[in-house]
C-alpha cells in the first residue's frame, strides 16, 4: 500500500477536510471551483446550469441588439413609432410574466 494521495479525476468529491462533526456528511458531495455543491447535486448538473444562463444572457443581449435592426430594416416602421412600439411590447410582456409566475410556479411546485 502507498501513502501516496489517490488521484481524483475532475469533479469527483475532494478530499476530506471537516472536523468531527461532520462525520455524518454524505459522500456523494461534489466540488465545483472550489464550491461545495449539495448533496444530491453532481457537477454535471452544475456545469449545465451555468451553460444554460450563458446562453441565456447571450440571448437578451443579441434580442436588445437585434430590435433596432428589426424595427428600422424588416418593419420600416418611422422612427416616431418605435418608441410607443417598444414600449407597448415590454408591457405586453411584463403582463405576460406577470401573469404566469402564479400558475407556473404552482405546477413546479406540484410537479417538484
Amino acid at each position: 500500500m502507498s501513502d501516496a494521495a489517490p488521484v481524483l479525476r475532475f469533479g469527483a468529491p475532494g478530499p476530506k477536510w471537516h472536523d468531527s462533526a461532520d462525520l455524518n456528511a454524505p459522500e456523494d458531495t461534489y466540488r465545483l471551483a472550489g464550491i461545495g455543491l449539495s448533496p444530491g447535486y453532481r457537477l454535471r448538473h452544475a456545469l449545465i446550469y451555468l451553460y444554460a444562463a450563458f446562453c441565456t444572457i447571450g440571448l437578451l443581449a443579441f434580442v436588445s441588439f437585434f430590435q433596432a435592426y428589426l424595427l428600422n430594416v424588416h418593419l420600416a416602421l418611422p422612427a416616431g413609432v418605435q418608441g410607443r412600439t417598444v414600449s407597448a411590447l415590454n408591457f405586453a410582456n411584463e403582463l405576460l410574466a406577470l401573469g404566469l409566475v402564479a400558475p407556473l410556479g404552482a405546477l413546479a411546485d406540484k410537479i417538484g
